[in-house]
């Protein structure tokens, strides 16, 4: 399942706000990144994008699990992205964003780490992995519930990008399950 948290300028809110409309209305593919960088004066670079795997943000922010502090480290490595001369056009996280069970406090934490890359001027789009779970995830980002799904039962986009189109597929079959499913309707 992919979510896609753009931040916002003044300008830009109109131009995003007209496009997603646009989207729901034709299914048409998401844009990568965004021409305006609001606050940011950084350019951006059309050929970067941070990508991002398996979070595994908890609600406590202090949880260690094989040693590591998960929330500490993608906290590190926003900072490196946000340090960075020319910013990505975008970041991708891919899947299994919450620590375990997807519950409603790791999608806070989560919260708190995205809206630092959304407020560097930097897009956000994310899957869902088998440690995630969809309704405390739409709970704390309910602005980016869709309105219309492309594939039925199932939380798919298209982002183009010059290069490349990126296919944002949902593989969430059961939450904290190994197994996950794709399925010829994708």
């Amino acid at each position: 399942m992919s979510f896609h948290l753009i931040p916002h300028s003044r300008r830009s809110f109109l131009t995003t706000t007209a496009s997603a409309g646009c989207l729901l209305l034709s299914s048409s593919p998401i844009s990568l990144g965004k021409d305006d960088p609001g606050e940011d004066s950084r350019p951006a670079d059309a050929n970067k994008i941070a990508m991002i795997s398996d979070t595994h943000i908890a609600g406590d922010r202090a949880t260690v699990a094989r040693g590591v502090n998960m929330f500490d480290n993608f906290n590190a490595i926003i900072d490196e992205i946000l340090a960075e001369d020319q910013r990505p056009i975008a970041a991708i996280i891919n899947g299994d964003c919450a620590y375990l069970k997807g519950l409603a406090d790791d999608y806070r934490s989560l919260r708190f780490c995205v809206d630092r890359l959304t407020n560097g001027g930097i897009p956000v789009h994310m899957n869902m992995g088998n440690h995630d779970d969809r309704r405390p995830f739409y709970e704390a980002f309910t602005s980016q519930r869709p309105a219309h799904l492309l594939v039925e039962g199932k939380h798919v986009s298209v982002i183009e990008h010059e290069h490349a189109n990126l296919f944002m597929i949902d593989s969430l079959r059961i939450v904290n399950n190994v197994t996950g499913e794709i399925g010829t309707i994708q």
